[in-house]
């Protein structure tokens, strides 16, 4: 579960973006700790379920990536339409970021480890 709330947190820091250069730290740290997450997804586990871990920590990635892209892309454009002010562009991407931070909350309790039987 840890892997998915450091997921969400990291996407939702990018909620507060802006449009300049000065927002890159932001964007770096988040992205670094973002990837932190297939890193929390594999501790504590043993040796054996490290490979079968580290596979569905991706796949779920790659899978959200392919199924969140034009969720968000709907979001933004829903939210600005064929506004060209940069405001109001910013404001849908932030809307959209922060709704894709919400949805990974659901998933990482869903797939939390099971207890050892």
């Amino acid at each position: 579960m840890a892997d998915g709330l450091v997921q969400a947190v990291a996407t939702a820091a990018l909620a507060v973006l802006g449009d300049n250069r000065g927002w890159l730290r932001l964007l770096l740290t988040a992205t670094f700790v973002g990837v932190g997450f297939i890193v929390t997804t594999t501790s504590g586990l043993s040796d054996a379920e490290q490979g079968m871990a580290n596979g569905v920590a991706t796949m779920s990635q790659q899978v959200g990536i392919t199924m969140g892209t034009p969720v968000v892309g709907a979001v933004v454009t829903a939210h600005a339409g064929t506004s060209a002010d940069r405001n109001v562009i910013l404001d849908g991407i932030s809307t959209a970021v922060l709704l894709d931070a919400a949805l990974v909350l659901p998933a990482a309790l869903f797939l939390r480890p099971r207890p050892p039987v």
